[in-house]
């Protein structure tokens, strides 16, 4: 069997009791308890998603919203700073080879923007490739692009006591984020 990959959490899943499995090249936690423990966890307090598998790129500079309208299906250039939405990357014959998740962030500064985008695990290598496939193609296009997956963790809440949990731990004030929203912490 082929060497499975790791997120940055593994060795706190293995002491939390997780049973791993393999989930697209990655070795990822399944279930530590019972599954209607853990069912009854996430509708009544809060439960955690370890989603450090999935690809995580950054995309800046001037011609970063038109090189992204160029290659998915949204309408990249009308997000608003805070704005995530869902979309599809498609190829130069308009299939359809992912689906992935786009904001419009601006860094801590305030003053620079960047798009940071979110793809599947299981399409990652050929995602990023075909994106630098079309950057290379569009060589007066200011565009840079920086896969930032193995630079951080990605963790998914989810439950009524989620906001609880997770705002004593950053600055920006997460009641007031809208659906789909997103803050540079």
């Amino acid at each position: 069997m082929a060497h499975l990959l790791r997120t940055p959490l593994y060795d706190w899943h293995i002491a939390q009791g997780a049973r791993m499995v393999e989930f697209g090249g990655w070795e990822m936690p399944v279930q530590y308890s019972s599954v209607i423990q853990e069912h009854e966890a996430v509708r009544r307090h809060v439960g955690m998603t370890d989603v450090s598998h999935m690809g995580r790129l950054v995309f800046e500079g001037p011609d970063a919203a038109a090189f992204l309208d160029s290659v998915l299906t949204r309408n990249i250039e009308i997000l608003k700073s805070g704005q995530i939405r869902y979309s599809l990357l498609t190829d130069f014959e308009g299939r359809v080879l992912d689906d992935l998740l786009v904001g419009l962030l601006h860094r801590v500064d305030g003053n620079t923007p960047y798009y940071y985008v979110v793809i599947n695990a299981s399409n990652r290598d050929k995602d990023i490739a075909f994106f630098r496939r079309c950057l290379a193609q569009s060589p007066n296009l200011d565009v840079k692009l920086i896969d930032d997956s193995a630079e951080r963790g990605m963790i998914a809440l989810q439950g009524p006591r989620s906001l609880e949990l997770l705002q004593p731990l950053v600055s920006a004030d997460l009641a007031s984020l809208k659906y789909y929203g997103a803050v540079e912490t």
